[in-house]
């Protein structure tokens, strides 16, 4: 064989080696997540963003678990008023590290109404405002804080959406109301 063939027939081997990986990437982005439903806790395989939680579900993403506690709306306080039409959404989330060893944890939360509109959490001045930051937990360690996003008063359609993986796009959402 020639130089010139060598190298043809490496490139579509390699080609094709890549296009496998890329669909084998697809076949395992494709699971969908197990649930039992005597516990309410979810076990992530590969979440996908077609996934939807309720809050109080509790889901598994590698070693960590995260839930949506409660969520409350508040019209705000003497520092901080929303304007009018507007109240915030307070989301309290627990995050455990079910493993053995130190794991970290991500805070890449946003909120999403029924129209598509994608909000970040925004900082206020409230009591009892504690709240959640990524980071990272000891053995068996956990940590409770809160997200508060400013929406329309008695919006609908609204769910909490975490991107796991930026990387990715892997997203895990949870219906709020």
């Amino acid at each position: 064989m020639n130089k010139n063939n060598c190298i043809i027939i490496s490139s579509v081997v390699a080609i094709v080696v890549i296009a496998g990986g890329f669909t084998m990437d697809n076949i395992i982005g494709s699971n969908r997540i197990k649930k039992s439903e005597s516990t309410h806790v979810a076990s992530v395989l590969v979440p996908t963003a077609k996934d939807f939680y309720k809050v109080g579900d509790t889901v598994k993403i590698n070693d960590i678990s995260l839930k949506i506690d409660k969520i409350h709306t508040a019209n705000g306080n003497k520092a901080n008023r929303p304007d009018a039409g507007l109240e915030y959404l307070i989301v309290t989330i627990t995050v455990k590290n079910e493993s053995n060893r130190n794991r970290s944890y991500g805070d890449d939360f946003q909120m999403q109404d029924d129209k598509g509109k994608i909000s970040d959490p925004i900082v206020t001045m409230m009591a009892n405002n504690h709240i959640f930051k990524g980071g990272n937990l000891a053995p068996k360690g956990e940590f409770t804080g809160t997200l508060t996003f400013l929406t329309v008063k008695d919006a609908k359609g609204l769910s909490l959406n975490y991107n796991w993986d930026t990387l990715r796009h892997k997203i895990v959402r949870f219906k709020l109301n």
